[in-house]
Order: C-alpha cells, then sequence, then structure tokens
C-alpha cells in the first residue's frame, strides 16, 4: 500500500470519527430526525469509500455490502 491510499483510508476513518461523533450529540440533545439522517446518510457514504479504497488493496478482497 503506498502512502497516499494510506493517509486515504486514515482520513476516511477520522471522518467516520467525527460524524459518529455528531451523530451521538444530535442524539443527546433529541435534535430533528432530519439532522440524524442526513450524518447517518453520509457515514453510510464514508464507509463505502473506506470498503472501495480497502478492497482496491487486495484484489482477492470481496466487498459485501448490505451487512
Amino acid at each position: 500500500m503506498n502512502k497516499a491510499k494510506l493517509y486515504k483510508i486514515i482520513d476516511l476513518l477520522d471522518e467516520i470519527r467525527i460524524v459518529n461523533e455528531m451523530i451521538q450529540l444530535h442524539l443527546s440533545h433529541n435534535d430533528v430526525a432530519m439532522m440524524l439522517g442526513q450524518y447517518q446518510h453520509r457515514k453510510n457514504r464514508l464507509i463505502e469509500d473506506l470498503a472501495y479504497e480497502l478492497g482496491q488493496n487486495n484484489s482477492k478482497t470481496t466487498i459485501l455490502t448490505g451487512l
């Protein structure tokens, strides 16, 4: 794995962590469901991107979606 790919994966993990914190913040304040839905959608997209990046590093890796 080259450094650029590694940094991309690290950035995605960091973004997922930040979005998780925002989800928890909105859950603790009983905020509007629309905001939670937007953050959850963003998290799902980031996870898909992460799975894609990880899958590119190993051609034998099978990525299962919807788990």
